[in-house]
């Protein structure tokens, strides 16, 4: 092996591990058992299958709060709504809200309540949180 081909294949093996260890990010919260609150919206709407269906959702508006099962507070922020057609499922065109978030209007705390920075993980944990309405 060349000196020059050594020398590439040393610097792509420290990029590769150099790398790797950024991404192994590991939250500090176990977001399938954390409990949100905070003002739920109702739509309803018509799914065009073989047989016509009403469908109801129930999306996140407004201000809300997270806390770990340990009643922690771990994260607050605002919810927004939009409007979204979707269309060639089903049959027919039908509008459902999808929720969405600005990471400027979100706070996140660890443990001992110190402010952390906020990212995209613990954002989409949130997001993709299920509304329990039982």
């Amino acid at each position: 092996m060349s000196k020059k081909s050594f020398f590439l294949y040393s610097v792509a093996i420290i990029f590769l591990f150099s790398c790797e260890q950024k991404q192994q990010f590991s939250s500090q919260w176990n977001y399938e058992k954390i409990k949100g609150y905070g003002k739920t919206n109702v739509h309803t709407y018509i799914f065009c299958g073989p047989v016509a269906e009403k469908l109801t959702q129930y999306y996140k508006v407004g201000t809300w709060t997270f806390y770990s099962p340990q009643n922690i507070k771990i994260a607050e922020g605002v919810f927004d709504a939009e409007l979204s057609e979707i269309n060639n499922h089903g049959g027919c065109s039908f509008n459902v809200y999808t929720n969405t978030m600005n990471p400027k209007k979100w706070k996140f705390w660890d443990s001992n309540g110190t402010p952390i920075p906020t990212n995209k993980r613990d954002l989409n944990y949130l997001l993709k949180y299920e509304i329990n309405n039982n």
